[in-house]
């Protein structure tokens, strides 16, 4: 978070949620006294929430998504000893995954193609069991084929009467 932003000796609300922002809250921020609104939440911040009187009339919503944050608010209070460590882009790239990806691709193909081999063997078994059902699937393949070929016939005829 800048530096900077204690300038605005004005500012009464200040959401900065969902912004990639990594580091601490820069204590320069105690300087805005009207502020009446400040979020932070889903990002990457780490250390302590400045402790004045002010920042902890925030509500915990408003720090929430920062795993490495501590202090009041929050329910996590930390002293030297137990502050966060680690490397906040590995906490970020494990935890909290991209914003691109929200589905974890190689569950999704391997599933999409579980389904689809139990489908077709469904259909296989299900043809081999009962003829009357095989009739009856070529029959409708035969419908949409016929149905198709007729729909793309008058649509050329269409074409051309309109161009001509």
């Amino acid at each position: 978070i800048p530096t900077t932003f204690s300038n605005m000796k004005n500012v009464e609300s200040l959401d900065l949620s969902y912004n990639h922002l990594d580091g601490s809250i820069p204590m320069q921020l105690l300087e805005l006294d009207t502020l009446e609104v400040f979020t932070v939440a889903y990002n990457n911040l780490s250390g302590k929430i400045p402790n004045n009187a002010h920042f902890t009339t925030f509500e915990a919503s408003s720090y929430e998504g920062n795993p490495l944050l501590c202090g009041s608010p929050l329910s996590w209070n930390c002293t030297a000893s137990e502050l966060p460590s680690g490397d906040s882009n590995d906490l970020e790239d494990k935890d909290m995954g991209d914003d691109d990806e929200w589905m974890d691709m190689e569950t999704f193909y391997v599933s999409f193609a579980a389904s689809s081999i139990t489908v077709f063997l469904v259909v296989l078994v299900t043809q081999w069991i009962n003829p009357y059902w095989t009739n009856l699937l070529f029959y409708l393949t035969k419908l949409c084929v016929l149905s198709s070929y007729y729909f793309i016939q008058d649509t050329r005829r269409g074409f051309r009467r309109v161009r001509n």
